[in-house]
């Protein structure tokens, strides 16, 4: 049965969740208003081109990753320096859904990641056990810099919002065995800025790079990608690849300030419309 205060913070968390959930809509929105604003205004100075319609793609990922979690851990009475806790934590679940519109020059995209992730380490002075969940979206909008026959290059510009929970519970010999649990929630929403490119290599198969910063709600976050799809008929690509994506939490008043570093390969199928 929870107990009166656990309640209470669970609804806190409930609403702060549903508040950020309405100003990341909006954040959503008014960024993809701005650019089909765009894309009609490209319509009215440069005219259409042959295909002139806007193409759409939806690609679901699996993040085959390895995470690492650096945080400094304050004892729970409150003595003494923080300890420097690094965690190979091990991925429970990691996937990702990209959903993306283009339209000559121009276009958007919408990127939501799941990462759910768990480690135990330990020795006779300190034993930690980990339980993180983090959830990410990212939206863009992006325009063609330079394209040919083989090779596009686009800027890119739009939001991240990153909602990260992160459960510790820790035993101490100093406290005679005494096991506490501290959680940390962070929603943050930083802007971000980047570059992609696609190369075509022979007939069937694509390269496509991704790097991009991103900064405001967080101290600093960075991610690259670099992936390789190969045409399954007209309305198909499967994907593979790599991906690394590092962030600073800037979390001075929280009991934890983490580094989060997550990477390893990417598997998924890109269909388009």
């Amino acid at each position: 049965m929870l107990r009166s205060h656990d309640l209470c913070n669970r609804l806190i968390t409930f609403y702060r969740m549903v508040g950020f959930t309405f100003r990341f809509t909006g954040a959503l929105i008014s960024t993809l208003l701005v650019f089909i604003s765009v894309a009609s205004a490209a319509d009215d100075t440069e005219g259409l081109s042959s295909s002139g319609q806007w193409q759409w793609s939806v690609a679901p990922y699996f993040w085959l990753m390895d995470a690492e979690l650096k945080t400094p851990v304050a004892l729970p009475d409150g003595s003494g320096d923080p300890l420097l806790a690094e965690l190979n934590e091990r991925v429970d679940f990691a996937a990702q859904i990209h959903v993306e519109g283009r339209r000559d020059k121009v276009g958007f995209f919408f990127d939501i990641s799941n990462l759910q992730l768990s480690d135990n380490i330990g020795d006779r002075r300190l034993k930690v056990k980990t339980d993180s969940g983090t959830t990410l979206l990212e939206t863009a909008g992006f325009w063609s810099l330079f394209s040919n026959d083989s090779t596009r290059v686009e800027l890119m510009a739009g939001i991240r919002y990153l909602n990260a929970s992160l459960d510790l519970t820790f035993d101490l010999d100093v406290l005679d065995g005494v096991s506490t649990t501290r959680t940390v929630d962070l929603e943050l929403l930083d802007a971000m800025a980047g570059v992609r490119s696609h190369v075509s290599v022979g007939e069937k198969w694509e390269l496509i790079t991704r790097a991009d910063i991103a900064t405001g709600g967080t101290e600093f976050s960075w991610n690259v990608s670099l992936l390789a799809a190969r045409d399954v008929g007209r309305s198909g690509q499967f994907i593979v690849g790599y991906r690394h994506f590092d962030v600073d939490f800037d979390a001075e008043k929280e009991l934890l300030a983490p580094t989060l570093v997550v990477n390893g390969p990417v598997i998924g199928y890109n269909f388009r419309f």
